[in-house]
């Protein structure tokens, strides 16, 4: 996925060129690490309080 968003047109993409820069700056997390914290934070305690979340935190 990452792949596919770093080389998408900017017209259906706007965001690609920051998320190329995080992809040369090494600040993308691995897929087994994004996965981590997926299914950490859906064992919180709280999860399904708030409506948006950032799973960064």
């Amino acid at each position: 996925m990452q792949l596919q968003l770093r080389s998408a047109d900017t017209a259906d993409f706007p965001d690609q060129g920051s998320f190329a820069r995080l992809k040369t700056a090494g600040q993308l997390t691995s897929p087994g690490e994004a996965a981590r914290r997926v299914l950490a934070y859906l064992a919180r305690p709280g999860f399904g309080d708030e409506a948006v979340a950032d799973i960064r935190q």
